[in-house]
């Protein structure tokens, strides 16, 4: 089935009607914008950042942030 969907990939969204949609990934790390891209979205709808503040102590720090977003 991913096989059928992915042939439609490189299609511009748009409704029956002709309205163009722009499609865009939420992701949670940087490493899944490859994948977005392979399935069709033109761009990040929301960065989810809420995995940098999971299972520490401490706040991140800026510089840290910074590298991990930086792409």
């Amino acid at each position: 089935m991913d096989r059928e969907i992915l042939k439609y990939a490189s299609l511009p969204a748009e409704t029956r009607d002709g309205v163009r949609v722009r499609l865009q990934a939420n992701i949670e790390m940087v490493e899944e914008i490859s994948s977005a891209k392979k399935h069709g979205a033109e761009g990040i709808g929301l960065y989810r950042t809420e995995i940098l503040y999971l299972n520490r102590k401490d706040l991140p720090r800026r510089k840290n942030i910074f590298k991990l977003t930086d792409v």
